[in-house]
């Protein structure tokens, strides 16, 4: 699997994968990324923010991300 996050600059609201709600997200956020979809990323939270949280972000929940979004940080 690919660990990435959120880039710098980035903070804002992403849809929560296969759910009709939108959730919070910080620059820095950690993500693993589990699969591509067109031009977007199906990636689950790691270790959300107390902010993030306050918006509804729990531990692996899937978020889906625009690749340009992201900054990929290695693989785990």
């Amino acid at each position: 699997m690919i660990k990435a996050k959120i880039k710098e600059g980035h903070k804002g609201f992403y849809d929560q994968y296969e759910e009709p709600a939108v959730r919070l997200l910080e620059g820095g956020q950690t993500l693993t990324i589990e699969r591509q979809e067109d031009n977007k990323y199906v990636c689950s939270v790691v270790n959300p923010s107390d902010l993030s949280k306050s918006f509804g972000v729990q531990e692996g929940m899937w978020i889906l991300v625009h690749k340009g979004n992201l900054e990929i940080t290695g693989e785990i």
